[in-house]
């Protein structure tokens, strides 16, 4: 069992598919695949091997998507960082992972620039939506990847990914999970909530909480994912979210959930919300 091969399985069954819907953007689920193997071709390029960690300091966005499938094929390990850290929160926690990549939005550089100077571990910071002096820009490794599936050797025993704890109690601390975990967790995820093969999903939960793991049930049922920035509720939107009827599974945090209740709806469209996360 290997993640890559489910998001290989959605482009060659549904090519044509909205895979994302992030703002005007839309992503179909071949456009998705080759960008993730661009983006994993590249980072072997750069030098990534198999096992190496690749921190994401990210929004909510197709990069993080991008990033994360861009892992499983590559070898890498993803690792997805809180983006409300701050500044000596975060060198704690890139001294603890000790990442070899940082994808990070330009949106945190200011946080990220001084860390970098004396973070001997990454050797390769990539910037999202912007440039900064010795990073390499993101849509640059897209462009320069090639869209052929890179042949690294995976298991379903290999690492994914690590999720860090909150560190309530102390330091937080990484969850290591791998492929066999994570598409185990997608299908049981299907069978639990009912995903159908039309529904489409609206995600606001930040993508750094393993809450992620769990909505990646909806690209292994090919469902459209419309994906807004972190925390972020706009009713007026609840149209193009669910076009012509579709079933929408709603993931949201508690509070926004009470924010969404109050809400008149647009339509007669049928929503579904799983459990939500404290």
């Amino acid at each position: 069992m290997r993640v890559g091969n489910v998001l290989r399985r959605c482009a060659a069954n549904f090519p044509k598919k909205n895979a994302l819907i992030y703002g005007d953007q839309r992503i179909s689920y071949e456009l998705l695949n080759r960008r993730v193997n661009c983006l994993a071709n590249s980072l072997i390029e750069l030098g990534l091997h198999k096992g190496d960690r690749v921190a994401v300091l990210l929004h909510n966005c197709p990069e993080f998507v991008e990033a994360y499938f861009a892992c499983t094929r590559s070898g890498g390990v993803f690792v997805p960082l809180n983006n409300l850290l701050r500044q000596q929160e975060l060198k704690q926690i890139l001294d603890y992972i000790e990442p070899s990549f940082l994808i990070f939005d330009a949106d945190f550089r200011d946080i990220v620039q001084p860390i970098l100077a004396g973070m001997k571990c990454v050797r390769f910071p990539i910037i999202v939506n912007g440039d900064q002096e010795g990073c390499c820009q993101y849509d640059d490794q897209i462009t320069k990847g090639s869209e052929v599936e890179p042949q690294v050797a995976i298991t379903g025993d290999d690492i994914t990914s690590i999720f860090l704890t909150s560190g309530t109690t102390g330091r937080p601390k990484g969850a290591l999970r791998n492929h066999c975990h994570e598409v185990m967790n997608m299908m049981t995820g299907v069978i639990e909530q009912g995903i159908r093969r039309d529904d489409r999903a609206l995600l606001l939960f930040p993508f750094y909480h393993i809450t992620f793991a769990d909505s990646l049930r909806h690209i292994l049922m090919a469902n459209t994912v419309v994906i807004r920035k972190e925390g972020r509720f706009d009713e007026q939107e609840e149209p193009e979210v669910a076009p012509d009827r579709h079933h929408v599974v709603e993931e949201l945090a508690p509070a926004l959930r009470g924010e969404e209740q109050d809400v008149p709806r647009h339509g007669q469209h049928e929503h579904h919300r799983p459990d939500p996360v404290e």
